[in-house]
């Protein structure tokens, strides 16, 4: 899955669709927000797709199955202060 991910990064133009998985981040109220797809292009979130939401048309986009994995993005370089 990890080198689908940066094969897709690789072409800066081409949108990429992450489906099937169990995500989190953080909107910009700081809230914790669960998604279960995420569309990007290169480095650049596009959107993140709630369980609710319908995913656009595959068609123009390299879709990857995350397989139900968990996904947290935003959150690697995030500081917490207690």
């Amino acid at each position: 899955m990890i080198s689908q991910l940066l094969f897709a990064q690789s072409a800066p133009q081409a949108s990429t669709l992450l489906t099937n998985v169990n995500g989190y981040t953080m909107n910009r109220n700081r809230e914790l927000v669960q998604f279960s797809a995420l569309q990007f292009t290169g480095d650049t979130i596009d959107r993140v797709f709630s369980e609710a939401e319908p995913l656009p048309d595959s068609d123009g986009f390299t879709v990857i199955n995350g397989e139900g994995k968990t996904l947290l993005p935003r959150l690697i370089d995030a500081t917490v202060m207690c």
